[in-house]
């Protein structure tokens, strides 16, 4: 039984509107996810904490 070419470019229609509806919804929900674990991120992130490398900077400074 062969379908009706009008048919079948209708489909096509509506399954590419349906498809592209669906990945627009999904980059917007990866999107805010990765938006979401970038902030939490920095949120844990611990401070920088001097080290002894200054320290040896400065002797070398007054050495030189």
């Amino acid at each position: 039984m062969k379908k009706d070419p009008k048919t079948k470019i209708l489909y096509r229609q509506e399954l590419r509107d349906f498809m592209s509806k669906r990945i627009q919804e999904y980059e917007k929900s990866s999107s805010r996810e990765t938006s979401e674990d970038a902030i939490d991120d920095i949120q844990e992130a611990q401070p920088v904490q001097a080290t002894g490398s200054e320290d040896a900077l400065k002797k070398a400074e007054d050495f030189l």
